[in-house]
């Protein structure tokens, strides 16, 4: 009995068809009109469960059970990137029409834009009671109960909060881009889902 390869992907131009074997840690890029292996790559410490091809087909993305995404060449077969973050398995990945970005998504519960001009990603967290606390503020709170290193900025009032003999807080939180050789391309803010749930007023750039 021969090989049975899954489709993958199919190139938008319809050009280059992408296909694994079931549970193999390789796959292979065949010139849908003729026929003919491009090239077979093996990820060697990847089992392939994902990809998606870029929109000029030059480059494709790959996931599997690792938590890595990696980028190859589809001419080459060369791997470009690694894209780490994820903290469980993907389930969703895309290109922008650009081609300039990559979206996943995670059973971990997270989408995540990777950013970096290098396909890199870092994450700053916003965590409550050190960068932000809550925006209604009680005049008899504790000053221990104060964020750190996040700061008040603003301080004032609405109907609902005068209401209730409280006044309403904005706080700053300033972080340092922990890889400033890269470039960064874009920025997002991305709620844990969880209880806490800041919003974003401003966001400036230095």
């Amino acid at each position: 009995m021969g090989i049975v390869y899954k489709a993958r992907q199919i190139s938008l131009d319809g050009r280059r068809i992408v296909t694994s074997p079931g549970g193999a840690r390789e796959f292979t890029i065949w010139d849908a009109t003729s026929g003919q292996r491009l090239v077979t790559v093996e990820t060697l410490v990847q089992q392939v469960s994902m990809s998606a091809l870029s929109p000029d087909g030059q480059r494709l993305l790959t996931t599997g059970h690792d938590k890595t995404g990696r980028v190859w060449d589809t001419r080459t077969g060369q791997l470009l990137l690694r894209l780490k973050g994820h903290t469980r398995y993907f389930h969703a990945v895309a290109w922008s029409p650009s081609g300039e970005r990559i979206a996943t998504g995670s059973k971990d519960g997270t989408a995540r834009i990777w950013r970096y001009a290098d396909g890199t990603q870092e994450t700053c967290e916003v965590a409550y009671g050190q960068d932000v606390q809550d925006w209604w503020f009680k005049p008899n709170r504790s000053a221990k109960d104060e964020p750190a290193p996040g700061r008040v900025v603003w301080q004032g009032s609405n109907p609902r909060a005068t209401e209730a003999g409280q006044s309403v807080r904005l706080y700053l939180r300033s972080w340092a881009n922990p890889r400033p050789d890269a470039v960064v391309q874009s920025l997002a803010y991305v709620s844990a889902l969880t209880e806490s749930a800041p919003f974003l007023i401003a966001l400036t750039v230095e």
